[in-house]
């Protein structure tokens, strides 16, 4: 759809932002939902083969990358930011938006690949959308 090729311009942004984290990571995973008005944006990242969340990669890696709470929430909040742009740009555009996004960036080859969902996740269960992205890293853990 030319919709989601437009909004895969902006998700690399922002793939490419989070790249930024780091230079060692392999690969950077963002996740994006939108339901009843409620937007979530995170992402978590790979190294040498293994998944990590932004809040445990230096005391699971022993180096030091300097991933602060500041550090953390200056990355939280430019993905929250960049996600409600994006937004506002698919509702002026009459665009229907996708309840969950998935990225995969790959930080070497600085290629992305991109799910979209459009049916409800969370809304419609007993699960938190946090609950659900949560699910995600561990399937990739796995």
């Amino acid at each position: 759809m030319k919709n989601e090729e437009e909004m895969n311009k902006g998700l690399k942004k922002m793939a490419h932002y989070c790249k930024k984290y780091s230079d060692k990571l392999e690969s950077v995973y963002l996740y994006f939902s939108y339901e009843e008005g409620t937007a979530f944006a995170d992402f978590f990242m790979s190294f040498e083969g293994k998944i990590f969340e932004k809040n445990e990669i230096d005391k699971l890696l022993e180096i030091d990358l300097q991933t602060s709470i500041k550090k953390q929430q200056a990355f939280s909040e430019y993905l929250n930011k960049e996600y409600i742009n994006l937004l506002r740009t698919a509702k002026a555009k009459d665009w229907d938006i996708p309840t969950e996004i998935k990225v995969i960036f790959d930080c070497k080859s600085d290629s992305i690949s991109t799910t979209y969902s459009y049916g409800k996740k969370y809304s419609s269960s007993d699960k938190f959308v946090s609950d659900i992205y949560n699910e995600w890293i561990q399937t990739l853990k796995k």
